[in-house]
């Protein structure tokens, strides 16, 4: 038991002075210390999760949240110590709700206290990532990560955050690398007001990437078609092929996009060159490659 109950003294209007109990606690003392145990270890998982959300975050760009805890990295490994006593405090925290609703949630101080810091621990938790990088972004700027910042958001169409990483200072090439980096992965999310927003900006509807596709090329491995119209009308070139020689067409068929290859076929691009992996040899043993 907690002991007896110590009153407190008030002073009514007319000057009496009048006892009211002081509040009881609702959870017993070995109760309590059980919440300030859990939560307390607890902090070793969720610390580091909001840790890497903000500071490694702003320090280092984008990160894999929980890839080093769970990848080698010793002192970030001890963190998953709390993963457990995550688990536990909210296991603790409902029949306590419970408890605290059949005593109209007549709690103590600490316990709201107490109470309080064990559901923020879940709210922090299970914040996603994109809002912690929003935070991140306005108190930080897009420092060394912007290019990151720039490819997830246009994958994502968090367009509002592409323009806050502009007027926070970042600034880049819209038709070259980066620019075409960011067009391709808006095409490959699907996101056509970041598309829209990259072409206006400036960014090449044919520009390719390392791997020789274009913006029409992505469109059909996405497997949309309203995009693959909307770059059509903007331009794109329906014959360009990527670094293994495969056009839009080519594609369109390869997965089956049966509605894109009736609306390519009409561009009629010259055939695709075989494969040069016919060869024939001559009497001195010497092969030459075919066609």
């Amino acid at each position: 038991m907690d002991g007896p109950v110590q009153p407190l003294v008030s002073i009514d209007a007319g000057g009496a002075e009048a006892a009211i109990p002081a509040r009881k606690h609702v959870l017993p003392l070995w109760a309590r210390w059980v919440g300030w145990i859990f939560y307390a270890l607890s902090l070793l998982i969720v610390g580091r999760i909001v840790y890497e959300s903000t500071i490694l975050t702003c320090w280092r760009g984008p990160q894999m949240v929980g890839f080093a805890m769970f990848h080698g990295a010793m002192p970030a490994m001890i963190c998953l110590v709390g993963i457990p006593f995550l688990l536990a405090s909210a296991l603790w925290l409902l029949p306590v709700l419970i408890a605290g609703a059949l005593r109209r949630f007549r709690f103590s101080a600490e316990e709201f206290v107490l109470i309080a810091l064990v559901a923020f621990n879940f709210v922090l938790v299970s914040a996603p990532y994109s809002t912690w990088e929003h935070i991140d972004i306005a108190v930080c700027g897009p420092g060394e990560g912007g290019t990151e910042y720039l490819r997830e958001f246009a994958y994502s169409g968090d367009l509002s955050a592409i323009q806050t990483l502009l007027h926070k200072g970042y600034s880049f090439d819209p038709s070259g690398p980066v620019g075409t980096g960011a067009l391709l992965a808006a095409v490959m999310g699907n996101r056509m007001n970041v598309v829209q927003f990259m072409l206006e900006k400036g960014t090449p509807v044919n520009a390719k990437d390392g791997a020789g596709a274009t913006a029409l090329i992505a469109s059909i491995t996405a497997g949309s078609l309203p995009m693959t119209k909307y770059l059509l009308s903007q331009g794109a070139e329906p014959c360009a092929r990527n670094a293994n020689g495969q056009n839009a067409f080519d594609l369109a068929e390869k997965f089956k996009r049966q509605d894109a290859a009736a609306l390519l076929a009409g561009f009629h691009c010259p055939a695709r060159p075989p494969d040069p992996d016919i060869t024939t040899c001559d009497q001195r043993s010497d092969c030459v490659v075919v066609h």
